[in-house]
């Protein structure tokens, strides 16, 4: 199973709350009693480990629920590769199921921006 890509823009300052579901045939949602999914965020492919996202699924929905604090993602500003004034990192997230083999299901770069805002 090839990972779908996609990118995260994270902003210095705010928490990081996305959500995926996962279908069967684009119209079912599949069942995730029992599986374990976990995504982090590194500073390059097989690099360090910078976060791990906490991670919430509802099995019968076939939601999976991501987390990031502001805390958490600020302190990702300062570790990453600046390019066009943007830090870039990398992230993935696998899911593995009852049968226990492990599926990357997406993949892709990190964007961290400085915050205008001051809070």
């Amino acid at each position: 199973m090839k990972p779908g890509p996609y990118d995260i823009q994270l902003k210095r300052g705010a928490a990081y709350t996305p959500s995926a579901f996962i279908y069967s045939n684009g119209a079912t949602p599949v069942n995730l009693t029992g599986s374990t999914v976990k995504a982090q965020i590194r500073d390059k492919c097989e690099g360090t480990m910078l976060a791990e996202f906490v991670v919430t699924v509802i099995p019968l929905t076939g939601s999976i629920q991501l987390y990031l604090s502001k805390e958490t993602v600020a302190s990702l500003i300062a570790l990453g590769t600046v390019f066009r004034e943007k830090t870039v990192l990398v992230w993935d997230l696998f899911i593995t199921p009852l049968s226990g083999d492990a599926y990357c299901l997406l993949e892709g770069s990190v964007y961290l921006t400085p915050r205008s805002t001051q809070l």
